[in-house]
């Protein structure tokens, strides 16, 4: 998920996002709660998108959720 130009200048931090998962466990929407500069918010976003959950159940039956997630971007 890290963007060349931020490798390059060596950020590092955490990206936070709220993510809606429906009761399918797909995820629907995704905000940036606290972010990253040089594209890392924005490769969160996509990547985050894409991801697959499983549904949560509220009295064995899916239902939609808020689900808050932090990625955290080290350089090795």
């Amino acid at each position: 998920m890290y963007t060349e130009e931020a490798r390059i200048a060596r950020v590092q931090g955490v990206v936070i996002v709220q993510a809606t998962i429906d009761c399918e466990g797909s995820v629907t929407s995704v905000v940036v709660q606290q972010g990253l500069p040089m594209g890392l918010s924005e490769a969160t976003v996509e990547a985050v998108r894409r991801w697959r959950f499983e549904p949560a159940t509220l009295n064995g039956v899916p239902v939609s959720v808020y689900y808050n997630l932090t990625i955290n971007f080290r350089i090795q």
